[in-house]
C-alpha cells in the first residue's frame, strides 16, 4: 500500500482524497512500519546535468565520463570483482525510482564537493553559473 502524506506538527496527514482512501485501510491501533521517501525534484535533477556539462566544457571532457568520474569520486559506486583479483568500480544509478529527493539532495551536496576536489571550481562558483544558466534572459523577454 503507498499513498501521499504531508507532516504537520508531529502528525503525518493524507495528501489527497485517493490517499485517505488507502490510510483508512490501515489498521487502527496496530504497529505498521512506514517508509519515508519524498518525491524527486525535477529541476535538482536536471540541475545535476547542468553541473556535468558546465564541468565537461571547463575541462574538454565528455559529460559521461564527468558523471562516472563524479559519481564515483563522490562514493556511489559498486565493486565488481573479477576472477584475476582485478577490481573495477561502477557508478551506480541516479534513477528516480532509485532515489528519493532526501537522498538525491544528499549526493547532490556531495557532488559539489566532489567538483571542487577534483576541478577546483568552488560551490559559490558553481552556482553562478547555474543560476547564471538558469535565470531568464531579459533581452529575450523584452
Amino acid at each position: 500500500m503507498e499513498f501521499f502524506a504531508k507532516r504537520i506538527g508531529d502528525t503525518l496527514w493524507a495528501a489527497d482524497d485517493v490517499s485517505q482512501v488507502e490510510l483508512a485501510r490501515v489498521p487502527q491501533d496496530k504497529l505498521v512500519h512506514v517508509e519515508i521517501r519524498q518525491e524527486r525534484n525535477g529541476a535538482m535533477h536536471r540541475l545535476y546535468f547542468v553541473l556535468v556539462g558546465i564541468v565537461a566544457r571547463a575541462f574538454d571532457e565528455q559529460p559521461d565520463d564527468v558523471d562516472y568520474k563524479l559519481r564515483i569520486a563522490a562514493g556511489h559506486y559498486t565493486e565488481v570483482r573479477f576472477p584475476d583479483g582485478a577490481v573495477e568500480k561502477r557508478p551506480m544509478t541516479i534513477r528516480w525510482a532509485k532515489m528519493d529527493q532526501v537522498a538525491f539532495g544528499a549526493f547532490f551536496e556531495n557532488i559539489v564537493r566532489v567538483v571542487y576536489r577534483l576541478y577546483g571550481i568552488l560551490p559559490e562558483d558553481a552556482q553562478r553559473e547555474l543560476d547564471a544558466i538558469l535565470a531568464p534572459d531579459a533581452e529575450r523577454v523584452a
